[in-house]
């Protein structure tokens, strides 16, 4: 934002509130490296905790009625269906969990990419 308040200015990250530079990027890489991992966690046990529904429930070898009285074996979209129905905080939290965890790979492999290269946000954005 001002490129003046930390050398070897890199980025103002709007998530912490600070420039992001030479002294603090190490722990703003942490701080991406531990959210990622955390994120990750959240959606793998909410993976974990939805197969333990679908193993509890049995809902694999189920029988579903839809409101025309019509029966479907349960497969993996009807079973996603019903979760949804069923389920839906815990849906929406693994939803959000995935999404995250998706970016926040991304951005880490982003500023891994860039220490790798030796250089920053701000020199790769003046160089596009």
């Amino acid at each position: 934002m001002c490129g003046f308040c930390v050398p070897r200015f890199d980025h103002h990250c709007v998530w912490i509130n600070a420039c992001v530079g030479e002294h603090n990027y190490k722990y703003f890489v942490l701080f991406l490296i531990f959210h990622m991992i955390w994120t990750t966690y959240g959606f793998v046990l909410s993976i974990l905790a939805f197969m333990n529904v679908i193993e509890q429930n049995k809902l694999t070898e189920s029988v579903f009625v839809d409101q025309s009285g019509n029966t479907y074996k349960g497969d993996y979209m009807i079973i996603a269906q019903y979760l949804l129905e069923a389920q839906t905080p815990m849906m929406f939290g693994g939803l959000i969990y995935a999404v995250c965890s998706v970016l926040l790979i991304l951005f880490t492999a982003y500023h891994l990419y860039l220490i790798w290269g030796n250089t920053t946000t701000a020199e790769t954005m003046k160089f596009s």
